[in-house]
């Protein structure tokens, strides 16, 4: 994959991950708790659960104890898990890596 195909891929996924935890937070601000599943989200907050562009899969949403109280992950390009979230070619989008 090009670079400019990939940095435009990895921002769309990105952006789709963004609008995901907008509807998580507001989930939880109607709710008063975040969602056990992703699933709990559509049709009130989104349409449909958004794709992780980078592999037209889901992207990994659990519950954590440090704020936000939850993340969401992309599986990178091969839609596999590493043996630890964040490395490899997968990449906690929220909450934001602060490198």
């Amino acid at each position: 994959m090009g670079s400019l195909l990939k940095s435009s891929t990895q921002v769309t996924s990105g952006r789709r991950a963004a609008v995901l935890a907008l509807a998580i937070v507001e989930f939880q601000t109607r709710h008063n708790r975040l969602p056990q599943a992703l699933t709990e989200l559509v049709p009130d907050f989104l349409p449909a659960i958004p794709l992780d562009a980078i592999n037209e899969g889901q992207f990994v949403y659990s519950l954590a104890a440090a704020p936000p109280g939850f993340t969401i992950v992309s599986l990178g390009a091969d839609g596999k898990p590493n043996p630890k979230p964040g490395e490899g070619d997968d990449r906690v989008l929220v909450p934001p890596r602060k490198d």
